[in-house]
């Protein structure tokens, strides 16, 4: 019974700092714009420089990653 509630607050501990965390992100900008940027910075620079292109893809996985561990940390897909 004490484990059930100490598990429960934990639960709600986190999402009440992953929301926190979101919050604090809403404050500069959305990760769907900065994605949104990326793809611009590689069409732009697609003559210039190969690279830069793989990079921005780099980049582009990288947030789409940290935009999925968000998301679980806040809305868990796991009903347990």
């Amino acid at each position: 019974m004490i484990i059930n509630k100490i598990d429960k607050f934990l639960k709600n501990e986190l999402q009440q700092q992953c929301f926190r965390i979101l919050e604090q992100l809403k404050k500069y900008i959305s990760t769907e714009t900065y994605l949104i940027q990326l793809r611009v910075a590689e069409t732009l620079q697609i003559r210039q420089n190969g690279l830069i292109i793989v990079q921005n893809y780099l980049d582009d996985y990288s947030l789409f990653q940290q935009r999925k561990k968000l998301l679980n940390c806040c809305y868990p897909t796991d009903t347990n």
